[in-house]
């Protein structure tokens, strides 16, 4: 998976994660005072509802150091919940489409059916 250019971490540090803070301006997750995480905009560090997955996977490493393995892990979730978020309107429609064919399909069994009980 190729990871977009805009997605990286920045800034000199040790890599240690501290409590993760949304700079909605800069389309950036700070780790710790002076490293981030650059490409995630506020629509992405919100999705998942509830559960939140990108402030999540950091969450959970709070007091961590992230390894090469890690960044590689959390650029690549960056990644595809953009990717989600951008083929959502097409997952929709898509969604809708089988729904009506299927409840159009529904009603026809039924009709089919009823006229097969008549004597």
């Amino acid at each position: 998976m190729r990871v977009p250019a805009d997605v990286r971490l920045e800034g000199e540090g040790d890599g240690v994660v501290g409590p993760p803070r949304h700079d909605s301006d800069g389309a950036a997750v700070w780790i710790n005072a002076t490293q981030r995480f650059t490409g995630i905009p506020s629509e992405a560090w919100a999705w998942g509802g509830a559960f939140r997955p990108l402030e999540h996977f950091l969450t959970d490493r709070r007091g961590r150091r992230l390894d090469a393995e890690q960044i590689a892990m959390f650029q690549s979730a960056i990644w595809a919940v953009r990717e989600a978020i951008r083929i959502a309107p097409q997952l929709d429609g898509a969604l809708t489409e089988v729904i009506t064919a299927t409840i159009t399909l529904d009603r026809e069994a039924t009709a089919f059916e009823s006229r097969s009980e008549d004597p």
